[in-house]
């Protein structure tokens, strides 16, 4: 009996991944048939759908490959074989592979690197802005590495009360043959200013945090309101009036600069706004931003 270790060996190799050392005794259209290595050449014969191998590897380093295999196994760059009819087991004529069509077949990974930066080109911004003369704003616009426009509207919420059709100047006061006029005493503030801005970034990510400048210029007006009582001549009281101190109110552009931080969806801005560069104030905001 000759041992089974003067056989020659060849490699089956499954497309699940296992192997089987053997001697392959013949291939067929639909299968293939071997003895197990371990067996010798006096063992049974056993036979193996080729639907179900990958590759044989024959023991003169030839090969035959039948499709991909499901596992990921990668077969190397081959070159077709000699034909070497004294060394090759006894076997019909071996299926002929294209080697790129068989790679081209198995699965393949597919990558995409993220971006470095990993920055957004821009976000949209809507703020709670008020002044410390105007308790009602609104400020809204885009974050952008390049730069983008805003828009900010302020005004006091006594800016939408009555407003008496009289005027009065420091030079004559309310002259009126019918009425008389009292001053109260009281008088009130009124405050408001439209604005179109630029906003620049000034540094970090707009995915994380970052820092941007402003600079507006619009419409602004401050109303100094004082109040009077209306008292006919025959001394009749007819309520109270706020009449506009025209010598002293104003009416002019208004500018502002600031910065606003955004921290990926939450903004916090300090600012100041001045009307006719002579009514000041100091602006602040809090809000959210959005990808866009």
């Amino acid at each position: 009996m000759i041992s089974s270790a003067a056989i020659a060996q060849d490699l089956i190799i499954k497309k699940d991944g296992s192997e089987i050392s053997a001697k392959v005794v013949e291939v067929e259209d639909l299968k293939v048939r071997y003895r197990r290595f371990d067996q010798g050449t006096t063992g049974p014969i056993y036979s193996l759908a080729k639907a179900d191998i990958f590759m044989i590897r024959y023991e003169d380093g030839t090969k035959d490959v039948f499709g991909a295999s499901q596992t990921g196994i990668t077969s190397p760059t081959q070159t077709p074989a000699p034909a070497n009819t004294a060394e090759q087991p006894v076997k019909t004529a071996p299926v002929q592979t294209n080697t790129t069509s068989v790679l081209s077949a198995m699965p393949q990974n597919t990558y995409s690197p993220a971006s470095s930066s990993g920055a957004t080109s821009s976000r949209f911004f809507v703020s709670y802005a008020p002044g410390t003369f105007a308790d009602l704003g609104i400020s809204m616009g885009t974050l952008s590495d390049k730069g983008a426009l805003y828009f900010t509207g302020r005004f006091s919420s006594n800016s939408f009360g009555e407003v008496s059709i009289y005027e009065m100047t420091d030079a004559d006061g309310i002259d009126d043959d019918f009425w008389i006029w009292d001053y109260t005493g009281n008088y009130e503030y009124r405050r408001g200013s439209f604005l179109v801005g630029y906003m620049a970034n000034m540094g970090g990510n707009l995915d994380g945090t970052s820092i941007h400048g402003y600079f507006g210029v619009g419409y602004g007006y401050a109303n100094y309101m004082y109040e009077y009582e209306q008292i006919g001549s025959s001394g009749t009281s007819y309520g109270y009036e706020l009449i506009k101190y025209t010598d002293v109110s104003k009416s002019s552009v208004e500018a502002e600069f600031g910065m606003l931080v955004d921290f990926n969806g939450f903004n916090l801005s300090i600012g100041y706004s001045t009307l006719a560069f002579s009514e000041g104030m100091l602006t602040f905001g809090v809000g959210l931003s959005f990808k866009r």
